[in-house]
């Protein structure tokens, strides 16, 4: 498909001559058909994204989020988690814990508890009830979670029936 000039009067290019999504603005320079305006747009953008990653390391805490994520295939059995490290050389801050259960209990409920070091850091469980699936967002009472030290999110109770558990640990 041939280029054309869009709205701007930017030379455009067919799809398999533009820079691949996520792609830096070096792939993007002195390509034919990229505008100056273009370019330098890409390059202040980099720029920026730098200079929110240093404000970051020199704060010491990031804002950005992540999750880690936890998930049950199949059928739920009461169970202690495997534990899942922080090695990221600094304390993380533990946002929200975001649990999907996909196949409601026919009877019982199902409880997930999250511990850091072998202590809960939740109020009380995340708990299902009987016949109760879906989203469930639960703040923690700790929100530490120290470097060299392990997470687990555990089955306590499992319910008859219920299936396919998913868990977000949100921490920046």
């Amino acid at each position: 498909m041939p280029g054309g000039l869009d709205s701007e009067g930017v030379y455009l290019h067919a799809e398999d001559d533009l820079a691949a999504p996520g792609a830096g603005f070096s792939e993007m320079l002195n390509k034919p058909g990229v505008s100056i305006s273009t370019q330098l747009g890409l390059v202040r953008g980099d720029i920026a994204g730098l200079a929110d990653d240093i404000d970051d390391l020199a704060g010491g805490v990031s804002t950005r989020r992540f999750p880690v994520p936890f998930s049950h295939t199949g059928t739920l059995a009461v169970k202690q988690g495997r534990p899942f490290r922080n090695k990221s050389g600094r304390t993380l801050v533990i946002d929200v814990i975001h649990s999907n259960l996909g196949t409601a209990s026919s009877s019982g409920s199902v409880t997930i508890d999250a511990e850091i070091g072998g202590t809960s850091i939740l109020s009380g469980a995340i708990t299902y009830t009987a016949s109760t699936a879906g989203d469930i967002d639960t703040t923690p009472t700790t929100t530490s979670w120290a470097d060299g030290t392990d997470l687990t999110i555990d089955i306590d109770g499992a319910g008859t029936g219920a299936a396919d558990l998913t868990i977000g640990v949100w921490v920046h």
